[in-house]
Parts: C-alpha cells; structure tokens; sequence
C-alpha cells in the first residue's frame, strides 16, 4: 500500500516547526525517527495533511546532567540514549527490548513517548522513574510528569500545536530490573514489569516504584503492590500478596496474543522476578 497524499516541510529551527503546528493543528503530524509513523502512513491509519519532519531542527538531540536530573532531547536516537553512561540504568535496560537494533538506530526515545504505544518499553521505564515531559508551542513551555502524560493507546497529553521537547528524569533509586515477556524478543512486550527500588541495611525494601505493560490500555504504576512491598524483605509470600494485589484491579486487554486472565497471571510472575533481582543486584 501507499499513503495517501500529504504535504511535506522540513523546518531547520524550532520557531518554524512550532510555527507550523499552531498553523495546521490536527492536520499536521511530526516525523521524527518514523519507525511508528511511517507504518501508520503505509496502513492508511495516519491521514495527515502536513507531514512535519523535524530532523533538520537543530538542537533537538543530546543528552546532559543538571543537578543529577538527566535531560534527553526528544529527537535523541534510542541506540544512542542506551548506549549514553549518563542513561539511567532502566531506561538502558528497557531499551534493550524495544526492537531490532535498526529500530533503535533510526527511532527517537521522544518519538516512542509521543507514540504511546502501550506495549512499548521507554514510556513504562519513564513512568518508573518519574519522568517529567517538557512540552513546548508558540504559547511557551510547561512540563507534565509522565504519570499524567500518558493517557490511553496512542494518546497522550500533548496538545495539537505543542511538540515533545525533552524528557527529564530525577535521580532514581539504587537498584533496578526491567523483565519482559512476549511471543519472541523482537516482538511488542505481551507484558512487562519496571522496577526501581532502594533497600535499607536489614534487607528490607525502603523505596519502590512499579509500573506496568500490559496492565492496562497504556503504562500505569502499580502503587498497591508499591504500599505491599514498602517495608518488607523481599520473602516468595511477600512478593505474591504484593502482587496479587497490585495487579487486582488490572484491566488488560484481551487479544489474539493473550487473554486478559493470562497477562494478569504472567504479570503478577514478572513482578516476583523484577523485585528479586532489583533487590540481588
């Protein structure tokens, strides 16, 4: 298939893209790496009037430290942000899942955040971490942490004239583990577990962050299972109460991969795994 016919500008500054989009709103749609875009093109699920492609704008990219906060340029190569020793471990990590190394080559860690695929890797391990958006349009900049960004399958909280500008992400706990499942690597995770925790000298957990692929219709934290563990050694009984429930009132979706019922179950296994090695590490 081809896709249908649009109109392309490739603006080389940011006041010329941010231009564009408060001019074409919801007709415009911004190419960054294109490795979700550019399928949608293809299926004709994606009919934008102007396609924005942004790679020609310059300082879109790069990673940096700032009082411990790590910053990422939206437009930063996911093969570059896993590779960076300044990439919290996780997203590293989770990184690692996301598709064939010619994916990550060319896709943009900003491009998978404003995708928001619920089966993807980075949106989880950002929601994690406490990851903070950093939003800009001709109306100025404002920042929305990770837990209000995303907001269903493929929608975020970006509004039609605004652009991902960065993702910053706060200091993180000492000890991490990111497992995942699917029907082979190279697929979309069926389910997956992030975990980012501090122990204190007893063993026992003193700061746990969850979150969840395949929980829901998008990446969500798990704070009962967090409020389970908080406190506790990292026992076989404690980690299957904390989560059963954490996982509760989990509503995944039921697809050809796997029933509802199932990822519930395999989540509730992944959870067990991530915490035990977070806390061996």
């Amino acid at each position: 298939m081809k896709p249908p016919p649009f109109l392309h500008a490739a603006p080389e500054t940011l006041p010329g893209a941010l231009e564009l989009l408060a001019e074409h709103g919801d007709a415009a749609r911004i190419l960054a790496g294109g490795q979700s875009l550019m399928p949608l093109l293809v299926m004709r699920m994606a009919r934008p009037a102007l396609l924005l492609d942004i790679n020609r704008c310059a300082g879109l990219s790069g990673i940096t430290r700032h009082d411990g906060e790590t910053r990422i340029g939206a437009m930063t190569r996911q093969i570059a942000v896993q590779r960076a020793p300044e990439t919290p471990a996780l997203l590293a990590r989770a990184l690692g899942w996301a598709g064939p190394r010619a994916v990550r080559n060319r896709g943009t860690l900003g491009g998978s955040m404003a995708h928001a695929d619920p089966s993807a890797e980075a949106p989880a391990a950002a929601l994690c971490l406490d990851a903070v958006m950093v939003l800009e349009s001709r109306r100025g900049q404002r920042l929305v942490p990770a837990a209000e960004f995303f907001l269903d399958a493929l929608v975020t909280a970006i509004a039609p004239d605004e652009m991902l500008l960065e993702i910053r992400i706060p200091p993180g706990h000492p000890r991490h583990a990111f497992a995942e499942t699917g029907v082979r690597q190279a697929d979309l995770a069926m389910a997956a577990i992030a975990t980012d925790l501090a122990l204190d000298r007893q063993g026992r957990i003193s700061a746990i962050r969850i979150a969840a692929i395949g929980a829901a219709n998008r990446p969500v934290r798990l704070p009962l299972a967090e409020q389970a563990l908080l406190g506790q050694s990292p026992t076989p009984a404690t980690l299957r109460d904390a989560a059963r429930a954490g996982l509760a009132g989990a509503e995944p979706p039921s697809d050809l991969i796997a029933s509802a019922a199932h990822r519930v179950a395999v989540l509730e296994g992944l959870l067990a795994d991530a915490v035990l090695e977070a806390c061996a590490a």
